[in-house]
């Protein structure tokens, strides 16, 4: 197999980043693991600064702030927005929380990105959608393997054609939840918004919108359910207007390879589960009549420095910030808030094909999406 190593470098000395020319001051709403990773990536980008982190406790924030040598540390949310000198803010809570939060900083006159799942459903995602285009402030949702150089090749491979026309995606994602207490907790409990569609389901769903560039036109989903009430397991299948097919398979009481098959009718590239393809390093294209070519996106991080897998990667989410907020971009070009509503009407109709609604919300609120080929990526 011929091998050609891609490298990147962290921080803003990737190549594909264009600085911006000043520093961008983050808050952080959370004290969550994933936030620790964030910060800790944001260490690493020379233009980001850690200027606030908020929490429900003074003690939480303060221990965190520590670590990171943020000045300004707050024991409340309502604490955080207040501060006037922030860029930005990361959402870092429970998905159950998203939507309290993104309306609590955008009310308050801040920039927000969110981690994924944006919010609920897509009721509560169209309301914050108005509300940042009422305010005139940037959002985004916190998709990061839109911003990684693996998938920054896989766009390049398909606007190239080198495989065609795609008709299929197969992408499969899933972990055991049972066996880490701490995960276990919060995704095996529905008033978290907790199960594997919406935690990890959501990765492959925005992964056959980013090679389709097209909502479904038909969608089924089975699924196996907790004693809790949230998906253990799940199968999607979706079908698009052209014929094209995708094939997403979650689950969180089990390891599971956690690889992408993007095929096309001239070949086919393989995102590898590295551990999973949402965050993968390695990329294999395979062409009609030529030999394999295997890429590779090296981590630059010791082991044990990060909490989860190759979450220094976030650096790039971070950059791809900094540049829209410099050009004073109220949405990002790569992740457009008018997807991330489309996404979210598709997990909602997954999530009423398997008969999964949250306390937080009502039947009513889930809103399946309209069956047409409209395009939505630009």
């Amino acid at each position: 197999m011929e091998k050609i190593s891609q490298t990147f470098s962290m921080g803003s000395d990737d190549a594909n980043y264009i600085q911006t020319g000043r520093q961008w001051r983050w808050g952080l709403y959370s004290t969550a693991k994933i936030a620790h990773d964030f910060a800790k990536a944001l260490t690493r980008v020379k233009e980001a600064q850690l200027w606030a982190v908020g929490s429900r406790s003074f003690e939480s924030a303060n221990k965190f702030a520590d670590d990171f040598n943020i000045p300004n540390r707050y024991g409340s949310y309502d604490d955080l927005v207040k501060d006037k000198n922030l860029d930005v803010i990361y959402i870092a809570t429970p998905h159950s929380e998203h939507y309290e939060g993104i309306k609590h900083c955008l009310e308050n006159g801040h920039n927000v990105v969110c981690e994924k799942p944006f919010a609920l459903n897509a009721s509560q995602t169209e309301e914050m959608i108005q509300l940042a285009r009422s305010k005139n402030l940037f959002l985004m949702e916190g998709f990061w393997s839109r911003f990684l150089p693996s998938y920054r090749k896989l766009k390049e491979i398909l606007r190239d054609g080198l495989i065609g026309q795609v008709h299929s995606v197969q992408a499969d994602i899933g972990y055991n939840a049972k066996k880490k207490a701490d995960v276990r907790d919060r995704i095996f409990k529905p008033e978290l918004a907790g199960g594997g569609v919406m935690d990890i389901g959501c990765y492959g769903v925005q992964l056959a919108s980013l090679v389709f560039g097209q909502q479904p036109t038909q969608i089924k989903a089975l699924a196996e359910m907790a004693h809790t009430g949230v998906d253990e397991q799940c199968i999607i299948s979706l079908k698009y207007g052209r014929g094209q097919l995708a094939c997403i398979t979650t689950a969180v009481n089990m390891a599971t390879p956690g690889d992408a098959w993007i095929i096309g009718e001239n070949g086919r590239v393989l995102l590898h589960g590295s551990p999973h393809f949402n965050c993968s390093t390695r990329m294999t294209l395979f062409v009609e009549g030529e030999k394999p070519q295997h890429f590779e996106f090296p981590l630059k991080e010791k082991e044990g420095e990060f909490i989860y897998p190759n979450t220094s990667l976030f650096v790039h989410e971070a950059q791809e910030v900094h540049r829209c907020l410099s050009l004073g971009l109220k949405e990002c070009p790569e992740m457009p808030l008018n997807e991330t509503l489309h996404l979210m009407q598709t997990l909602d109709t997954i999530r009423k094909e398997i008969g999964l609604v949250y306390p937080k919300e009502r039947l009513s609120d889930l809103r399946p999406i309209q069956m047409t080929t409209q395009s939505i990526i630009h």
